[in-house]
């Protein structure tokens, strides 16, 4: 009897990818957790022109259902970038829902995963108007684009202990932003898009 259960064991973490999962490596916590990175990331598009690198944290609350390999959750970001004019940075904030499923690794501890983010972001800095667009002479001040925001992070997960893992990954967003908006004032026909992509490093706690 106790090789025949033995073998049905057998037979369904070989079936079940996500049983075999959290059998083999180090098993992760059903319920609440919280995720806190400190990021690094570069700009592209019409906007990262005079753009440069920018450091920023991340962060996020989820909530891992019991025996399967996904997280729901939402988060934000903060991400500071320098700038080529007399301004002193491009401050970029963001707003999203995200989700995550985790991949099947049995020959390592570690836990690779893909997470997709989708919400709401907004770039502002204290540069001056370009003449192009708020016309000659202008001494508007003051930049503002917000708008819609969708991500990907690939990374992985390193436990540390039942409670605390080393998180890593690298990220991308495309932005679709509306109007400029300076010192108040809107801008028609002034929309755009820009991308960003960067590494994060932080940790992952669940709670006790």
């Amino acid at each position: 009897m106790r090789i025949m259960a033995l073998a049905v064991i057998a037979t369904v973490a070989g079936a079940n990818p996500g049983f075999a999962q959290f059998r083999q490596q180090t098993a992760e916590k059903t319920g609440f957790g919280f995720t806190a990175d400190i990021l690094f990331a570069q700009v592209g598009g019409s906007v990262g022109d005079s753009v440069g690198s920018g450091f920023g944290a991340a962060g996020g609350l989820f909530f891992q259902p019991a025996g399967t390999p996904a997280r729901l959750g939402v988060g934000g970001s903060y991400t500071r970038f320098s700038t080529d004019g007399p301004g002193d940075a491009l401050n970029k904030t963001s707003i999203y829902a995200q989700a995550a499923w985790q991949i099947v690794d049995r020959e390592t501890s570690v836990i690779p995963y893909v997470q997709g983010t989708v919400g709401y972001t907004r770039l502002s800095d204290d540069e001056f108007c370009s003449e192009l667009i708020c016309g000659a002479g202008t001494t508007l001040r003051g930049r503002v684009r917000s708008g819609f925001e969708l991500g990907a992070n690939v990374g992985v997960d390193v436990p540390l202990s039942e409670a605390v893992n080393i998180d890593v990954a690298g990220s991308f967003s495309w932005l679709r932003l509306g109007d400029l908006e300076v010192a108040g004032q809107k801008f028609g026909d002034t929309s755009t898009h820009a991308s960003t992509f960067g590494i994060r490093a932080g940790i992952t706690v669940f709670p006790r």
